[in-house]
């Protein structure tokens, strides 16, 4: 890194850390000074132009009693990297959003620009399918080289990261605390794992204990840095819907996996399908999405389209897409025949869907995740009907 370079970060930290100056007004002050170091050199009558009074004497007091600590010396300290809106490794995914974190604090990486992002999010506390679902959409996506965005918190959230991980692939874990901090406590190991595979990243810097105003402002920054926002399981009124607001404010575009209407925890995605929101049964319909959004951009940059904010432009020089369409078709010959064999099993008599897996099991290697999906396929398709957790053919009632 340059001396200019480390300049500019000392600055940026200086100012995001100086009294009364808050995200909207650091970013206010380095798009009108050009940078974070101009920005500290601004007369009182070019603050009065951007700040308001109180602000500007409380900059001024503020400048007079720059902090000493030394970013490189705190990043040292903290085994982070500080990253300001104002440098050119922040991503370009959240310098499209409104709003756009003044900073971010790193331990690990940063998602990489080139590749695909999906976030994954859900309730807290889910049911087994949902855990089962989670696990098998993280799986697949880090199968794929599809980078997983999530919260790292109970349940979903936590799960699908795993998945990820399981899948051989990369996935970044957006902290409503410090980064130097693990929470919730309990996701430990997930916390040093995603380290290793991802990253973890914040707005808040070192030492910042979690608090619960902290979270609906960080779930712009998890649908900010992916290309799709993907729903499983979540209640009617949760925080879920917090960042599929922001999602669709942002213009992502929001799928959703469907479970039973009989669920208080399916409330909330039932609903959202209701409301236009893309069906998500199975992976390869995620992988299909970003595929098409790939060759969309390809198409318009041959006709001398330029460079785009959000989901096109990250996806354009990805070397993540190389073997999708290879995995799809390995999938779908893997689950050619499955519908046939489940509805073999079935009559008029409702059967336990674990007895219902045992059966199917004997005939096929299919996971238990993926017959999940095919038996909720076959649901929505009005071929199987379900009572609680008890399966019979449709047509056989």
């Amino acid at each position: 890194m340059s001396k200019k370079e480390v300049n500019e970060k000392q600055a940026a930290f200086q100012l995001i850390n100086m009294k009364g100056i808050g995200n909207q007004s650091f970013l206010k002050l380095v798009e009108c000074a050009g940078s974070a170091q101009r920005a500290l050199d601004l007369s009182e009558g070019e603050l009065k132009e951007i700040l308001g009074q109180k602000m500007v004497m409380d900059f001024l007091r503020g400048r007079e009693n720059l902090i000493q600590e030394s970013i490189v010396r705190y990043e040292k300290n903290f085994e982070l990297n500080f990253v300001p809106y104002t440098s050119d490794e922040y991503p370009s995914r959240l310098k499209c959003i409104s709003n756009p974190p003044a900073c971010l604090y790193i331990k690990g990486d940063l998602p990489d620009e080139q590749k695909p992002a999906v976030a994954i999010i859900g309730a807290r506390a889910c049911s087994e399918y949902g855990k089962k679902v989670a696990e098998h959409f993280g799986k697949q996506m880090g199968s794929y080289g599809v980078q997983v965005i999530s919260g790292m918190a109970k349940g979903i959230d936590g799960i699908a990261q795993r998945g990820a991980i399981l899948g051989g692939g990369h996935t970044f874990g957006i902290l409503g605390c410090g980064v130097d901090i693990c929470y919730p406590p309990e996701n430990q190991d997930l916390y040093c794992d995603i380290i290793q595979s991802g990253g973890l990243i914040s707005e808040y810097p070192a030492k910042t204990e979690a608090q619960s105003a902290f979270f609906p402002q960080r779930n712009r920054i998890i649908s900010g840095l992916a290309d799709i926002l993907l729903v499983i399981e979540a209640r009617k009124r949760s925080g879920t819907y917090i960042t599929v607001t922001q999602a669709l404010e942002q213009g992502k575009e929001v799928f959703v996996v469907p479970g039973r209407i009989t669920d208080a925890l399916s409330e909330g995605c039932n609903y959202l399908l209701s409301q236009g929101a893309g069906v998500a049964i199975d992976p390869t319909i995620i992988i299909e999405e970003l595929n098409n959004r790939l060759s969309f951009y390809r198409l318009n940059k041959k006709e001398g389209g330029g460079r785009k904010c959000g989901t096109d432009s990250n996806a354009a020089a990805s070397e993540g897409w190389n073997d999708i369409k290879e995995k799809e078709t390995v999938e779908k010959e893997t689950t050619l025949g499955l519908r046939e064999i489940i509805q073999k099993e079935l009559d008029i008599t409702p059967i336990a869907m674990e007895t219902l897996y045992e059966k199917v099991r004997i005939n096929t290697s299919i996971s238990i995740e993926q017959f999940i999906l095919e038996l909720t396929k076959m649901q929505m398709a009005g071929i199987v009907v379900s009572i609680g957790n008890y399966y019979a053919l449709a047509n056989a009632l």
